[in-house]
């Protein structure tokens, strides 16, 4: 994400060079059970994941990051939607066009975005 934030190219292989372990202590991987999509669910709602985007960005403010002029405006805009008024907060993030992987998981961003979760 970083690389691409400062217009750097990302190529990806089709092939997997490397073995991914999965294990219960994951923060993130594979939550592809119901418990793990409600653990997740569990996360959005009592604040963890708005706290864990948080200090993402502490961290990359901490570090400076030459971000291009584009993706600078991005992320101002993402950090001032997250604590604006709903009717602001919506338009912006419409405005963003974010999105999940899965349908499932844009539901959720949204509803993230909605409940002031982000």
């Amino acid at each position: 994400i970083l690389i691409t934030g400062c217009n750097g190219k990302v190529f990806y292989d089709e092939k997997p060079t490397i073995n991914y372990r999965q294990h219960t202590d994951n923060i993130v991987g594979s939550n592809m059970s119901w418990l793990g999509r409600i653990q997740r669910i569990s996360g959005l709602l009592d604040g963890k994941f708005r706290m864990w985007i948080q200090k993402n960005l502490d961290a990359m403010a901490a570090m400076d990051i030459p971000l291009s002029k584009e993706n600078k405006n991005v992320l101002a805009l993402f950090c001032r939607a997250r604590n604006a008024s709903f009717v602001e907060r919506v338009s912006i993030f419409c405005k963003l066009k974010m999105y999940r992987q899965t349908f499932f998981g844009t539901i959720a961003l949204f509803v993230a975005i909605i409940l002031k979760k982000i």
